[in-house]
């Protein structure tokens, strides 16, 4: 009788994993991770690029895929992604600051959506599926890696930008500081008549508040039982277009961005541009 109830057991398990393999299937879940991330040419009002290092970051959310193929699957996410980035630098002014000491941090809060193409490095046996040789392979192939690749849309849900400056004027101490704060040290890199007083209430307004990213991987996925898998994946992506804003104020004048005189300015506006590597857990259920 025992013998009876497991060959019955092992059975279904063979026609469920089969089934997965054989099939068109949808699966959802959820995952989190962390890593790496720099936001290269952020301009500074005038200023040259300013000293910057890796920032942690992080994210999280939910995704839905559709597996077409045993060894191809087309995967939706929606994640919430956070980091905070520093820059700091000091520069020779000729008003009464003298040497200005200036820090700037970037606090972001993205929501992003990715598309990507999943790759899975299969036994090619499997491929011909529909008979009891590939469910066998598949039964006892647990683990398999893969790539993946896709556009994503990324949106900022919030965004926050603080200045700091240290200076004769205030002491050699570091304190809170607007634009109207820090103009004079400008004043050998750009007019300052063309730089605002004071930052937009809502930060949001000096970033683009949609852009297209590229994402790209590698991963593995692990199959607990019928139905329940893991992943592991390290997954980069970075943005092809300029996140700032390229909007201007009433005066006419760039909220963000450095005017760009000629080609031949010794100091010209580079679109800056976010950069990501993390690497992230997953866990999903198959029907």
């Amino acid at each position: 009788m025992s013998i009876l109830v497991l060959t019955l057991g092992l059975s279904c398990l063979s026609l469920k994993v089969g089934a997965q393999f054989l099939k068109p299937h949808v699966y959802v879940g959820a995952s989190v991770g962390g890593g790496l991330s720099i936001i290269v040419n952020q301009n500074n009002y005038g200023f040259p690029e300013m000293n910057y290092n890796p920032a942690i970051a992080t994210q999280y959310g939910v995704h839905a895929g559709l597996a077409m193929r045993p060894w191809s699957r087309l995967q939706v996410d929606y994640q919430i992604y956070r980091s905070s980035y520093r820059f700091s630098e000091s520069y020779s002014s000729s008003s009464t600051d003298g040497i200005l000491s200036l820090r700037k941090q970037i606090d972001i809060t993205l929501v992003n959506i990715p598309l990507t193409y999943r790759h899975y490095i299969i036994n090619p046996d499997l491929i011909y599926a529909g008979n009891e040789k590939s469910i066998s392979i598949a039964l006892q192939r647990k683990n398999t890696f893969f790539v993946l690749v896709g556009p994503q849309i990324s949106s900022f849900k919030r965004a926050s930008v603080t200045f700091q400056k240290n200076s004769a004027a205030t002491g050699f101490k570091w304190q809170a500081a607007d634009l109207i704060d820090i103009k004079p040290g400008f004043d050998g890199y750009v007019p300052i008549d063309e730089i605002p007083d004071h930052l937009p209430e809502d930060s949001r307004d000096l970033f683009q508040k949609t852009f297209l990213c590229l994402v790209g991987g590698v991963g593995w996925n692990l199959i607990l039982s019928p139905g329940l898998e893991i992943t592991l994946e390290a997954q980069a992506f970075f943005s092809l277009l300029d996140i700032n804003s390229s909007d201007r104020d009433l005066q006419n004048r760039y909220l963000w961005r450095r005017r760009v005189y000629s080609a031949s300015d010794p100091d010209p506006y580079y679109p800056a541009s976010l950069q990501v590597l993390t690497l992230n857990a997953g866990i999903h259920y198959t029907f």
